[in-house]
């Protein structure tokens, strides 16, 4: 019933879904790619171009969280 509710405000709404994303190593660091790959499209950045260093994901989400600020992901040079 409450997809009912909320229907028309989503009636319009266009599902794109991305292949050829970078791969991570490891099963415990998904959530930080979602995070990267999620902030990069809010900016208006296809993120599928970018190859981030997973090595200090975990210690930059930390950074942001401790300081109240959001930044991009660091990316391999």
């Amino acid at each position: 019933m409450l997809d009912w509710l909320y229907y028309p405000q989503f009636a319009n709404v266009e599902v794109v879904i991305k292949t050829g994303l970078a791969d991570r190593v490891g099963a415990y660091d998904c959530g930080l790619f979602a995070l990267a790959y999620a902030f990069e499209l809010v900016i208006g950045n296809a993120s599928e171009k970018f190859l981030f260093d997973q090595s200090k994901m975990r210690a930059h989400l930390r950074f942001c969280l401790e300081n109240n600020k959001f930044a991009r992901f660091p990316k391999v040079k």
